[in-house]
C-alpha cells in the first residue's frame, strides 16, 4: 500500500499555505518534507494527523474527483485525530513534567477506551521493550527535568510509538537541540527507523537533515511541491532554480548557469591540466581562504568584482600555493554547462 496525498489545499485568511498538494509515496519509507519556513510543512502534517482540516474545494467535488490523504488504502480525512492510527512527535518533545519516563511513554497505552486498553502487565512490557530500544532502560523512573534534550526527544518518541501507529509523523523533532546532539539523533533516527521500518514523515528546514536521514525528499516552496525524489536525485538533479539555491551554495554565470562550489577548479596559469582542456576559464583575483572545517573555501572576485566559491580537499589545498591576493583562473566544465545531469541548473 502506498500514501496518497490528493487536492489538498488550506488557506488561512488570505494566505495560501498549500496549494494542490499532490504525490503517492511507497510505505515503509523515510520521507522529509523540507522547505523554508511559510512553505506549508507542518500545515502539510497537521492536516495528516487531523490536527488541521484542508479546505472544502468544490471545484473538486463537481469535477468528480475528491480529497485524499490515505495509509493503507484508507482515507482518513474523515477520521477524528485519535482514529487514525498516527504518532505525533513535536520539537518541543511535550512531554508531562509530573509523570516519569515509563509514565509518560505508558500514556496513550493507560488512556485507551477500556475494551482497547492493554492490562497492566501487557503496558508494562511494552514500556519495558521501547525503554530499551530507545537505550534508556535505566531511567525508567526519572522525570523529564533530569534528563538531557537527546535523552527527551527519545522518550517523546518512544511515547508515540508506543500506541503502535502506523505512520510515526515528525515535526522539526530536533530543531531545539544543540548541532552536537542533532547529529547523533538523526543516526539514531534512521537506525530506529530501520529497525522497525515504520513509516515516517519528517519535517525540517535542515537541509542536511533531510539529504542524510531521508530516503525520500519532498521538497516545498510557498505551499507547493517544488520536487520528489532521493536525496541524491534532488540534490544532484534540481527540477529548478529554487530546489539548487535552496540545497547548498552556487555560483550564478550568465545570469543563468548555477554551479555548485566543489564542481569549480582554480588555476594559476591560463593553461588547466590536460583533462581541463575542454574548460572555460575565469580570471579572478582569490579574496579570502578558510580552512576551518572539512574542506577549504576560497571566495574570489572576477573583473567584474562578481562573488566566485570555490571548495577543494585539504589535500588539494596543501599541494597548491594558493594564497590572498593571487590572480588565478577559475575553470567551469563545459559539460557543467551543458547539462542537468548533475548538480549544475540552468
Amino acid at each position: 500500500m502506498n500514501i496518497i496525498v490528493k487536492n489538498i489545499s488550506k488557506t488561512f485568511g488570505t494566505f495560501k499555505a498549500l496549494d494542490n498538494i499532490n504525490f503517492e509515496l511507497p510505505q515503509n519509507q523515510l520521507i522529509a518534507l523540507l522547505g523554508p519556513s511559510g512553505s506549508g510543512k507542518t500545515t502539510l502534517l497537521r492536516i495528516m494527523a487531523g490536527l488541521e482540516e484542508p479546505d472544502v474545494d468544490v471545484t473538486i467535488k463537481t469535477n468528480n474527483h475528491h480529497q485524499q490523504v490515505s495509509f493503507n488504502g484508507i482515507n482518513i480525512l474523515n477520521q477524528p485525530p485519535g482514529k487514525r492510527q498516527i504518532g505525533f512527535v513535536f520539537q518541543h518533545f511535550a512531554l508531562f513534567r509530573h509523570m516519569s519516563v515509563f509514565d509518560n511513554i505508558a500514556f496513550g497505552l493507560q488512556v485507551k477506551p477500556k475494551k482497547l486498553r492493554p492490562s497492566k502487565d501487557e503496558i508494562k512490557k511494552k514500556v519495558n521493550e521501547l525503554l530499551q530500544l530507545i537505550k534508556l532502560e535505566n531511567m525508567s523512573n526519572r522525570y523529564p527535568s533530569t534528563l538531557s534534550g537527546g535523552q527527551r526527544q527519545r522518550v517523546a518518541l518512544a511515547r508515540a510509538l508506543a500506541i503502535e501507529p502506523q505512520i510515526l509523523l515528525l515535526d522539526e523533532p530536533f530543531g531545539s537541540l544543540d548541532a552536537k546532539v542533532r547529529t547523533e539523533m538523526r543516526r539514531w533516527l534512521r537506525n530506529l527507523h530501520d529497525a522497525l521500518k515504520i513509516t515516517g514523515i519528517l519535517v525540517t528546514h535542515d537541509q542536511e537533515e533531510a539529504l542524510e536521514v531521508a530516503d525520500t525528499v519532498i521538497i516545498m516552496n510557498q505551499g507547493k511541491i517544488e520536487q520528489i525524489g532521493t536525496p541524491n536525485q534532488v540534490f544532484h538533479s534540481p527540477a529548478s532554480e529554487f530546489v539548487m539555491r535552496f540545497l547548498g551554495e552556487v555560483n550564478v554565470f550568465q545570469e543563468r548557469i548555477m554551479v555548485r562550489p566543489h564542481e569549480l577548479g582554480i588555476h594559476l596559469s591560463p593553461d588547466p591540466d590536460p583533462v581541463n582542456t575542454t574548460n572555460s576559464l575565469i580570471s579572478a583575483r582569490i579574496t579570502k581562504i578558510l580552512t576551518a572545517g572539512p574542506f577549504v573555501k576560497i571566495e574570489l572576485l572576477d573583473n567584474n568584482e562578481q562573488l566566485i566559491k570555490v571548495h577543494m580537499s585539504h589535500e588539494e589545498y596543501r599541494s597548491s600555493n594558493y594564497k590572498p591576493n593571487a590572480n588565478v583562473y577559475v575553470s567551469v566544465s563545459c559539460n557543467l554547462q551543458n547539462s542537468n545531469s548533475n548538480s549544475s541548473y540552468h
